[in-house]
């Protein structure tokens, strides 16, 4: 195992070109992705490992390389609702700036369009249901009035 980490680490060394690209959050987490990949890789260049403590480390490395990739997804998903809601603030602000006042103008009853009231279906509401107001009523009431509204006909055995 001492030879696999002693390879590792020569692999990983950075040289100097490698440590001058790692300026900010995200050139660490390419960086680290990237040595990532290399272990993995190495680990199963012969296929998947014979041991249990390798493949732990491959799957640990794996899980690690998942969670960063997700985190990144999560992140790319909240720019976009963050530069929507910009664009809507944005929209939202320039109407505002309009100056909309209420207009004087009283439109006619000749200017409205006539209307084929034949062509609205009649409506089958009962008295009850065009009650309007405060209901006295319990949850008892209710539950009475509503399965005697919607309880299905019995149906016989008589086939």
């Amino acid at each position: 195992m001492s030879v696999m980490i002693d390879r590792y680490k020569q692999m990983m060394s950075l040289s100097q070109e490698e440590t001058d690209e790692i300026k900010d959050d995200i050139s660490v987490l390419d960086y680290t992705q990237k040595v990532r990949r290399v272990i993995v890789k190495e680990m199963t260049k012969d296929g998947l490992p014979a041991d249990n403590e390798t493949i732990g480390m491959v799957l640990n490395t794996l899980n690690s390389m998942d969670r960063t990739s997700l985190g990144r997804m999560k992140i790319g998903v909240e720019q976009s609702s963050v530069d929507n809601d910009s664009r809507i603030i944005d929209m939202a602000n320039r109407l505002r700036d309009y100056d909309v006042k209420p207009s004087d103008r009283q439109i006619s009853r000749e200017e409205l369009p006539d209307i084929d009231l034949s062509l609205i279906p009649a409506s089958n509401f009962t008295q009850e249901q065009m009650k309007i107001g405060i209901i006295d009523t319990t949850a008892a009431d209710f539950i009475a009035r509503y399965e005697a509204d919607n309880t299905p006909p019995i149906q016989s055995d008589d086939k």
